[in-house]
C-alpha cells in the first residue's frame, strides 16, 4: 500500500513472497483470453491512435497498444 507505483504491484514475487493465488490469476486470464478470441473475427491496430512503449532497459513491451476488434 505504500509503495509509489502501481506497477511495482503487477508481479507474482519468488520464493517464500511468492503469491498463492498466482495458479487462479493465469486460470482465470487464460480463460478471458480464449473467450475473447473465440468471439472475434480479427483485430487490428487503430492507425491514427498512438503506440506508446513502456520505458525498461529490461523488456521491450507496450504501455499503450490501441487495437480494433471485430
Amino acid at each position: 500500500m505504500d509503495r509509489r507505483s502501481g506497477a511495482d504491484n503487477l508481479a507474482f514475487g519468488r520464493g517464500i513472497r511468492f503469491c498463492i493465488g498466482s495458479a487462479l490469476a493465469e486460470l482465470e486470464a487464460t480463460a478471458a483470453l480464449t473467450a475473447l478470441l473465440d468471439r472475434t473475427t480479427g483485430f487490428t491496430l487503430v492507425e491514427d491512435a498512438p503506440r506508446q512503449w513502456f520505458p525498461s532497459i529490461f523488456v521491450r513491451r507496450h504501455r499503450s497498444l490501441p487495437l480494433r476488434i471485430r
